[in-house]
């Protein structure tokens, strides 16, 4: 009799041990994916934080000397085209470095399926921003040949005005890249905000 209440008391605590280590188990798992939440919500805010601040140093500016610089084609002001897409390239390299150096930050990180889509977000970033680059490039040579043509005496079978218009394909060229790269880029940060909603959501 007294083995059957030893045997009973062991299988009791036995029983008691495995529901203790079962509750630990659980609370160790909740906490896990709380944490692994928590850490991947701090992840995407900072950054976005630092997307924004790239956006507001370089990006912006860039693009406000871009639009200057086509309203000073419209008024065929052509040094003053030549000017403002030499500022804004200077912030449009700034910009696609930084962007480089971001996504190079996150690559050196544990990968995970979040981090793996804002690497394509950067990485179309750094497309847009190349793009426009060369955009201006194309944009002052276009200027260059306008302004000797248009400012100048040329002769009638001068080539300026063809060679500035073969420079303006070359920039709307680049422009439809841009364009190509911001419909991506926008896909991505869908698939992006859709990610954060699950991981709240868990």
């Amino acid at each position: 009799m007294e083995k059957t209440k030893d045997k009973v008391y062991l299988i009791f605590n036995i029983s008691l041990v495995c529901a203790l280590l079962f509750g630990i188990i659980i609370i160790s798992v909740l906490y896990t994916t709380e944490q692994t939440t928590l850490d991947k919500v701090r992840f995407s805010y900072g950054i976005d934080q630092k997307i924004v601040e790239i956006e507001k140093q370089d990006e912006q500016r860039a693009e406000e000397y871009y639009d200057l610089a086509g309203e000073s084609y419209i008024d065929q002001d052509y040094k003053r085209v030549i000017s403002n897409c030499e500022k804004a390239r200077d912030h449009y390299s700034r910009s696609g470095q930084a962007y480089r150096e971001l996504k190079s930050e996150i690559e050196e990180q544990t990968r995970n399926e979040l981090k793996d889509l804002y690497i394509d977000l950067i990485e179309e970033k750094v497309i847009i921003e190349m793009n426009m680059f060369e955009a201006c490039e194309y944009f002052e040579g276009a200027s260059k040949y306008y302004d000797i043509y248009y400012r100048v005496n040329t002769p009638y079978d001068d080539q300026s005005h063809a060679m500035g218009g073969y420079e303006i394909e070359r920039m709307n060229e680049k422009i439809g890249s841009h364009d190509l790269a911001i419909e991506r880029h926008n896909v991505i940060l869908s698939k992006i905000t859709n990610e954060i909603g699950n991981i709240l959501e868990k």
